[in-house]
């Protein structure tokens, strides 16, 4: 979990767009925890702290959008952004 906020850390410092955040978070912070989240029962605190910190990572603190908007498709105005607790419930 260190790891993980010091790589938001480290890109929240850039001045990336929506996208770009969204990019950072599928191809590098995500799977920083996903092999772990394979092994292991993962409890609901976990899930809500780990969504707590890629929203915060999204819109630089408090909620801008609605989850359900960042997690649409790009034609209902969403961002394609990962679903956690549904993409931990499929591994």
């Amino acid at each position: 979990m260190v790891s993980v906020k010091k790589l938001m850390n480290i890109w929240s410092a850039r001045s990336l767009s929506l996208y770009g955040k969204v990019t950072i978070l599928k191809s590098l912070i995500v799977p920083k925890f996903v092999y772990v989240l394979l092994l292991l029962t993962t409890p609901k605190g976990v899930i809500q702290e780990l969504n707590r910190l890629i929203l915060k990572f999204l819109w630089k603190g408090v909620d801008k959008v609605t989850h359900l908007s960042a997690i649409n498709d790009y034609g209902k105005s969403g961002l394609k952004m990962i679903d956690l607790e549904t993409m931990i419930k499929s591994l």
